[in-house]
């Protein structure tokens, strides 16, 4: 899922930027390690496009606030995955 700065703006405007950042750590979406890392990868294309917007520095520092706690969660699921493996 590639997110532009635009789409970013988009969802800030429409107040739909939630739905977005809780479809990056949805446990629906998070079944296998892979998934995990995918969502990480995910996590690292909004923050680039997040810096692109044309958005507040508040609004840019909320979506930095879960981002940080994104990626916390899916790096802790990857730690989870890789001890129920064993």
């Amino acid at each position: 899922m590639e997110i532009t700065s635009e789409e970013i703006e988009l969802l800030c405007k429409m107040k739909m930027q939630y739905f977005y950042l809780a479809s990056l750590i949805s446990s629906d979406n998070i079944l296998t390690i892979k998934d995990a890392e995918d969502g990480l990868k995910n996590i690292e294309r909004g923050e680039k496009a997040v810096e692109g917007a044309n958005i507040s520095e508040e609004r840019k520092n909320e979506f930095r606030d879960y981002f940080k706690k994104g990626r916390e969660i899916l790096e802790n699921d990857i730690k989870r995955f890789k001890e129920e493996e064993k």
